[in-house]
């Protein structure tokens, strides 16, 4: 019974469940499909909407801003604990108006700083330009974390699709 458990149940389990920790946290920040779009009512006040989409759209995320008045880049500093505490810098593009900021992208990284510089001067052309009333504008992130996510993820679910054969033969032959 004690390999059973071991063998059949924990085992796995643990495998399964690395593969996935691992992997869908980078596969949720490093593939994100993104739609802006923004509008100027009659008293030129911007509203920009964003649609986040993750897992090829099993997850939206919307947010509605109003009264934007920049778009913007933000940076946090982390440490690397296997350079000695070296200080890498992070960013992430937002939009903000006088109360909140919300993020454009999910995670900050320092990947992408090209779309990142792209979409925040091409955002605040639209909220400074009085003549622009609307601005439309699609982003596909495919970068370096989605990539390594990925592999984990696809083993984290072929073994959770698999685990209750695994399950099965140990049973059937007392895992020996």
């Amino acid at each position: 019974m004690k390999k059973i458990l071991l063998e059949g149940l924990l085992y796995p389990f643990i495998a399964i469940l690395f593969c996935l920790i691992f992997g869908i946290p980078f596969l949720y920040v490093g593939f994100q499909d993104i739609h802006i779009l923004g509008y100027k009512d009659n008293n030129h006040i911007t509203t920009i909407e964003l649609n986040r989409h993750h897992f090829w759209g099993l997850i939206k995320n919307q947010y509605s801003l109003v009264r934007v008045i920049e778009a913007s880049l933000g940076t946090s500093e982390s440490r690397r604990a296997d350079k000695g505490g070296l200080m890498v810098l992070k960013s992430n593009a937002f939009i903000s108006n006088e109360t909140q900021s919300v993020p454009i992208l999910a995670g900050s990284s320092n990947t992408d700083e090209k779309k990142k510089r792209s979409i925040v001067n091409s955002l605040n052309s639209f909220i400074q330009n009085k003549n622009e009333i609307r601005f439309d504008e699609k982003l596909k992130i495919r970068n370096l974390f989605g990539w390594v996510g990925l592999p984990f993820s696809i083993l984290g679910i072929l073994g959770l699709l698999g685990w209750p054969s695994k399950i099965l033969k140990c049973i059937k032959e007392k895992c020996s």
